[in-house]
C-alpha cells in the first residue's frame, strides 16, 4: 500500500461519523457542525423546487413554523456522507429503496436546526408532557393551515417531517419539514387539483406518534383529555381537532370549559355532542376560527316537522365533508 493512500485512510478513520438527526421519505438529515444541519438527498430531483422554496420563505421568513431549505448544492458526496446514508437506511429502514448511497451526485440542503423529529423521539423512547405534546400538535396544525391557506399541499406529512425543540423552561416548539413533495393545491394552467386528504391522514399519523410519547400514568386526566380529542378527530365524524381543545388538555381539567347545560326535553341530541354544543355543523378545519353555518329559522323547522321532512343533520353537507 502506498504511503499517500495510507495517510488518506488514516485521515478518514480519524473523522467521526456524521450524526444522524432525522429521516425523511427520500432523505436523511445529518449534523455537520454546531447548529448546522444538512439534508442529504440521493436523487436531486426530489429536492424542493425553486418556487416552493421561495414560497416557504415568503410565507414564513423567520421559519417559525415551516423549516424550509436555506441553500441547495448538488455535488459528489464524500465517503463519510455515503456512509451516513448507509447507516440511515440500516437504522431507519423506511422506504429504503428511495435512498441510494451509491449515487454519483447528491443534493445537500442546508437547514435550520429545528431539533429532533417526532419519529426520532419515538425511536429513542423519549417522553413528552401533555402540554408539550399539545404544543407540538397545535404548531403542526398552524403550519399545515399556513400552507393550505396559501394554496399549497405538503404532500408528505409524517412523524419524521415534524421536528421539535424543548426550551429550558420546558416549552415545546414544533416545525414542519421536508417540502420535496409540496405542490400547489390547484394548477390554474391544467386545472388539476392535488388530493389534500393525504395531509389529513398524515396528520393523524403524527398525532398518534406524539400521543405515544406521553406517559399516561404521569398525567392521567390530561392524557385522557388529549386522547379523547384525537380519537374524535380520527373517527372522522365530529370534525378535526380544535386547537382550543388541545390547549384545554394541556392546561388541565380545572381550566377546561364548564359542562354544557342539559339538553331540552325531547331532544335526541347528547348534551356533549357537537351538534348540541354548536347548534350548526362546523366545517372540518384544523383551526378554531371557523364561522358556523347559521341555524335554520324556527319556522322552517316547524314546516319540516309538519311535512315529515328529515332534518338537515341527517346527512353530511359539502362543508362537513371538507377536510380543511
Amino acid at each position: 500500500m502506498s504511503a499517500s493512500r495510507s495517510k488518506t485512510r488514516s485521515r478518514e478513520a480519524a473523522v467521526p461519523p456524521l450524526e444522524l438527526v432525522g429521516r425523511g421519505t427520500t432523505s436523511c438529515v445529518v449534523r455537520t457542525g454546531p447548529n448546522r444541519l444538512v439534508k442529504i438527498v440521493s436523487d436531486p430531483s426530489q429536492v424542493e423546487s425553486a418556487d416552493v422554496s421561495a414560497a416557504l420563505l415568503r410565507l414564513d421568513p423567520q421559519q417559525r413554523r415551516l423549516a424550509g431549505p436555506l441553500s441547495v448544492v448538488v455535488r459528489a458526496p464524500t465517503e463519510a456522507e455515503r456512509e451516513a446514508l448507509r447507516r440511515c437506511v440500516r437504522e431507519r429502514p423506511m422506504h429504503a429503496d428511495k435512498i441510494n448511497p451509491d449515487a454519483p451526485l447528491m443534493a445537500f440542503v442546508e437547514l435550520m436546526d429545528a431539533g429532533k423529529t417526532v419519529g426520532a423521539l419515538k425511536e429513542l423512547g423519549e417522553r413528552l408532557t401533555v402540554a408539550q405534546a399539545s404544543a407540538v400538535l397545535v404548531d403542526a396544525i398552524a403550519a399545515l393551515e399556513m400552507l393550505r391557506a396559501n394554496g399549497w399541499v405538503h404532500g408528505d406529512v409524517q412523524p419524521h417531517n415534524v421536528a421539535l425543540q424543548i426550551s429550558e423552561d420546558g416549552a415545546a416548539i414544533a416545525r414542519v419539514l421536508d417540502f420535496g413533495l409540496t405542490r400547489r393545491a390547484h394548477d390554474p394552467a391544467t386545472g388539476a387539483r392535488v388530493d389534500i386528504t393525504g395531509d389529513h391522514r398524515g396528520f393523524g399519523g403524527v398525532a398518534s406518534a406524539v400521543l405515544s410519547l406521553v406517559d399516561r400514568k404521569a398525567e392521567p386526566a390530561r392524557y385522557r383529555c388529549l386522547s379523547d380529542a384525537l380519537a374524535t378527530f380520527k373517527s372522522g365524524t365530529k370534525g378535526l381537532p380544535m386547537t382550543s381543545r388541545l390547549r384545554e388538555c394541556a392546561a388541565g381539567p380545572a381550566a377546561a370549559a364548564p359542562a354544557p347545560a342539559e339538553a331540552p326535553a325531547g331532544s335526541s341530541r347528547s348534551p356533549g355532542s357537537p351538534s348540541a354544543r354548536l347548534g350548526a355543523r362546523r366545517s372540518m378545519m384544523f383551526h378554531d376560527d371557523i364561522a358556523e353555518t347559521p341555524a335554520a329559522p324556527a319556522s322552517a323547522a316547524r314546516r319540516r316537522a309538519r311535512s315529515g321532512e328529515a332534518d338537515d343533520d341527517a346527512g353530511p353537507s359539502k362543508t362537513a365533508r371538507a377536510l380543511f
